[in-house]
Formats: C-alpha cells, sequence, structure tokens
C-alpha cells in the first residue's frame, strides 16, 4: 500500500503515515470482506481517528467532506470530473445516488489541525483513466483560503500538471452526520486495526 503525503510533517507523524499505509486495509482484510476498506471511509477514518488519538493527537477528528476531482486539457477545458460526498445541492451528478440503510451519501477523511493535515484513506474508487496515479491514500495540507465552490468552504487540495493537461483534486467541508449509527461506525469494528496500527508505529 501507499499513501502519498503531500504535506509538511515531522519524523512523528511520518511514522503514524508509515503505520497506516502498511498496516490498515491489510489488516481490516483480516476482519471484514477484503477490499472493502477502501471504498469504506467511515470504517476507516473513524479507525485512523482513534489510532491517531491514542497515539497522541488529541485534536485528530472525522470531518465530513465533498471531494471534487476534475481533468482538464492542455488548454484548461474540462475533460471529466467526479464527486464523491452528499450531491444534494450539488449539479455535478444527475441523478443523485440513492442513500439506504447500507449506504451513505457522504465522504470522510481525518483531520489533525495540530498537524495541519488531512488523511483520506479511501480514494481508489475514484480511479479513473482520466487521472490514472491517483493515490489510494493520500495526507494533504489543510488550506482553508481556497474558492468556496457549491457554498461549501474549502479545507485543503491537490494538483498536477504535464504536457497532457491538470488534475484538481479539492476536499470541501460538507457537514453530514448520517453517518452515525451506521455498521461501520460500530467501535468493536475497528478496535483490532487501531491496536494492530498502534503496534506498527512502535
Amino acid at each position: 500500500m501507499t499513501l502519498l503525503v503531500a504535506a509538511k510533517i515531522d519524523s512523528r507523524m511520518a511514522s503514524a503515515l508509515s503505520a497506516v499505509a502498511t498496516t490498515l486495509h491489510p489488516e481490516f482484510d483480516k476482519i471484514v470482506v477484503p477490499g472493502k476498506s477502501k471504498e469504506s471511509c467511515v470504517l476507516c477514518s473513524l479507525a485512523v481517528r482513534d489510532f491517531l488519538w491514542r497515539a497522541g493527537w488529541k485534536d485528530a477528528t472525522c470531518t465530513t467532506v465533498y471531494m471534487m476531482i476534475v481533468a482538464s486539457d492542455p488548454a484548461g477545458k474540462e475533460i471529466w470530473s467526479l464527486g464523491v460526498g452528499d450531491h444534494v445541492g450539488i449539479p455535478t451528478v444527475d441523478p443523485a445516488p440513492v442513500e439506504d440503510a447500507m449506504r451513505w451519501n457522504g465522504h470522510m477523511v481525518v483531520e489533525v489541525p495540530s498537524a495541519g493535515i488531512i488523511i483520506d484513506t479511501t480514494m481508489y474508487p475514484a480511479r479513473r483513466a482520466y487521472w490514472p496515479h491517483l493515490p489510494g491514500m493520500v495526507a494533504a495540507q489543510i488550506d482553508n483560503n481556497g474558492p468556496v465552490s457549491y457554498g461549501l468552504k474549502p479545507v485543503a487540495g491537490l494538483a498536477s500538471d504535464d504536457d497532457k493537461g491538470s488534475v484538481r483534486v479539492v476536499w470541501l467541508r460538507q457537514p453530514n452526520k448520517r453517518w452515525q449509527g451506521a455498521p461501520d461506525a460500530v467501535r468493536a469494528r475497528r478496535a483490532p486495526v487501531v491496536k494492530a496500527l498502534l503496534e506498527a508505529m512502535r
């Protein structure tokens, strides 16, 4: 597993992120359907938050977001885009995905203000041919000063440019508490993984 670090971090956070990169999904594969954790932002974000809190980052919290990815050609014309989050009020998906007891329309990351980063561990389902190098996991610098989109304030962003065009990723703050009470939010489901993460960091 790889985790792209696009932020300035200290050696202790580097050790924590290394544990996440090597341990998070393999450990979940032992206790849930293999591969499920890569698409379960609630399960993974809560596990990483608990791990970081126990490792000393007491401000680690789960933040619900809307993630947008936009690919543009060299002239700046949009050629493909994707949005992950609650699509209500956001005119990028029609029709909007249906939310039910098994699937939540939202996206969640871990925010660590003291380290200046957000951590997204479930970007795997967002991979497309238009951005083949998108990482499955990323730690991005918190940046609250970007443009407001769809009435939502930014929390972080990434950009990649080459002779084929550009790819932009932005995470927007989107309050959404409907994940609470879902099966993936049950603490017992993540407890063994949190323990493994702590052991991997030592």
